[in-house]
């Protein structure tokens, strides 16, 4: 992201992701080099703000009917959850 995307961001009243730096991904390392979706600015770079939101999602294997499939980390309401940043 260049300095005058930056400035433009900025300039509308958005920040960038603290915790990507403005790339949308982070990686990691598990055995081997890999990215991810930044999960704090939902893989965008760009938050409205720091104040922290639960997100959640119905999980893809049960379809949020049971929670008992493992992909949901058993959640009894079958949703995968997550904390970011307010999303624009």
């Amino acid at each position: 992201m260049t300095n005058a995307i930056k400035k433009l961001i900025l300039s509308k009243g958005f920040l960038i992701c603290p915790s990507c730096n403005g790339e949308g991904e982070i990686g990691y390392f598990c055995g081997h080099e890999s990215t991810t979706n930044c999960y704090y600015c939902a893989g965008n770079g760009i938050i409205r703000s720091l104040k922290k939101e639960k997100q959640s999602k119905k999980c893809g294997i049960c379809e949020g009917s049971d929670g008992g499939c493992g992909g949901c980390n058993s959640n009894p309401k079958g949703l995968i959850e997550w904390e970011s940043y307010e999303l624009i």
